[in-house]
């Protein structure tokens, strides 16, 4: 086994971030962090615990890695039977019924850690997960940003975008130039 000393976490970033943390912070992190699940689903690995604890972060925050494959699974050895893994306030809502949907499951939990960098407080499950309704105020965040969130967190999984298209979204591409 070969372990990496990392300076932190994601989750820690964020508690203790004072304020609003900057757009442009938000975007390098959630580019890294999809850039990250980008390879492992172009190797057909599910990640399926994807949360703010399993984002290692690096350089003083700059960098960021996925950590923690102890739940993920190779889609063509997948069984049929699929149990109930992961966070459950990060996970989707086809997971939390035990009926994941490969790939795009992931990306709802992406849609979950992005909420969290904009407002700093994960979504409240009866109110906001079970509707669908996420409201994150654009007083500090560009309707750039939010509508990303919106696409990840749509409760529909085949509504939400794959990797690859969230790779080419005009905002993604030009924070990905940055880095």
């Amino acid at each position: 086994m070969i372990c990496e000393l990392a300076e932190g976490n994601l989750d820690d970033f964020i508690s203790k971030h004072q304020g609003p943390i900057p757009e442009d912070k938000i975007m390098s992190l959630f580019v890294q962090i999809l850039l990250g699940l980008n390879f492992i689903h172009r190797n057909k690995i599910d990640h399926r615990d994807l949360k703010t604890l399993n984002i290692l972060l690096y350089d003083n925050g700059e960098r960021a890695k996925l950590a923690d494959f102890g739940f993920a699974r190779n889609i063509n050895s997948m069984s049929t039977k699929l149990s109930n893994l992961g966070t459950f306030i990060f996970m989707a809502p086809e997971a939390q019924k035990r009926r994941p949907v490969p790939f795009k499951s992931d990306m709802y939990s992406l849609g979950i850690i992005l909420h969290l960098m904009l407002t700093k407080k994960l979504p409240d499950y009866i109110d906001n997960i079970r509707s669908g309704i996420f409201n994150v105020s654009t007083d500090h965040y560009s309707t750039n940003i939010v509508d990303i969130l919106a696409r990840l967190l749509k409760k529909k999984p085949e509504e939400r975008p794959s990797v690859k298209e969230l790779l080419q979204d005009d905002y993604v591409l030009m924070t990905i130039e940055k880095l």
